[in-house]
């Protein structure tokens, strides 16, 4: 059901930018930044789609985990969130997150080391630990 949940909220998206870029350009013939924005939207949607799609995966792996005992992964880490730690959208709401995730006592290390090694918004090549966090 969450995963119907996620593809829903994603198309749904999709049709609302989209629509409000057709009603823009209406009146207008369609050039190079009317492509641009259409394959923006495109592709971001796609992004936030298989970024949401990895992070109900790996919500619901911790929950198995934790119903059969066994210690939670701390942190996501592949896939899309390999490069970004907030692959699913661009927004404030990051700040929010991240001050959720370094209160809760059995990720907050490996959080920290995460976002040492990550960008936050835009998907780049993971950084070298360095000093100290390294070692630990």
């Amino acid at each position: 059901m969450q995963e119907i949940t996620v593809e829903f909220f994603q198309v749904f998206l999709m049709r609302i930018y989209l629509s409000l870029y057709v009603v823009h350009i209406k009146n207008n013939q369609l050039n190079i930044w009317g492509l641009v924005v259409a394959l923006v939207c495109v592709t971001s949607g796609t992004i936030a789609y298989f970024a949401d799609t990895q992070l109900h995966n790996f919500v619901a792996r911790n929950e198995k985990l934790k119903h059969l005992g066994h210690e939670l992964v701390p942190n996501l880490d592949e896939g899309l969130w390999s490069y970004s730690r907030h692959a699913n959208y661009f927004a404030y709401v990051t700040v929010l997150v991240e001050e959720r995730m370094l209160k809760q006592e059995y990720m907050a290390e490996a959080y920290k080391k995460y976002r040492g090694t990550t960008s936050v918004w835009i998907p780049w090549f993971k950084k070298p630990l360095v000093g100290k966090e390294k070692e630990t």
